[in-house]
């Protein structure tokens, strides 16, 4: 059983992720605004490359705080992160893997000596979970949309990690539903 989390100052804030109508030869674009959709939070941008690649830009300054880049693998994904520490102004690096291949829907992330779990609990919600001390972090879900711009929720329940580790981990979750359509919600 996981605890749901509400600290600190930035806990409880929500993100809606319209994700690029067009990306042709590249990764899965998104612009990431306030819940109102007033402000743009962050970009979600990649490069022509053979793989699964992002870089998230925080908003309004366009720095880069954010950067992931998948290996080849042919049925499991894996894929190395890096994020900016504001603190320490210094990149910490990690990783992000599925660890059921075709037949479970589970991502873990390693990130700075901790330990998470991107899954969908059979529900329409994709949740992020810290695996060390059981808390539920965030969680996201895709809405409904017939020939519209596809669109996510992303809650954030704790401040314990940065956005960009959510927003992250929602682009592989989106790159592997888009690239197996593996009925994921």
């Amino acid at each position: 059983m996981f605890a749901i989390v509400n600290s600190a100052k930035n806990a409880g804030h929500k993100f809606m992720i319209k994700k690029d109508v067009l990306s042709g030869v590249k990764s899965a674009e998104f612009s990431v605004y306030d819940e109102n959709e007033q402000q743009l939070k962050y970009r979600i941008e990649s490069h022509l490359l053979p793989v699964h690649n992002n870089e998230v830009f925080v908003y309004p300054s366009k720095k880069v705080i954010a950067k992931l880049k998948s290996k080849w693998a042919s049925l499991t994904y894996s894929a190395t992160i890096s994020i900016l520490d504001p603190q320490s102004n210094r990149w910490i690096n990690g990783n992000i893997t599925d660890i059921g291949g075709l037949s479970a829907y589970e991502y873990i992330i390693y990130w700075n000596g901790e330990f998470l779990s991107i899954k969908n609990p059979s529900s329409s919600y994709i949740k992020f979970y810290d695996k060390t001390e059981r808390i539920y972090l965030a969680r996201f879900q895709k809405q409904r949309a017939l020939l519209k711009q596809s669109k996510y929720d992303l809650e954030v329940l704790s401040d314990k990690y940065p956005d960009a580790l959510y927003l992250l981990g929602l682009t592989v979750w989106d790159h592997d539903y888009s690239r197996f359509n593996r009925g994921k919600k």
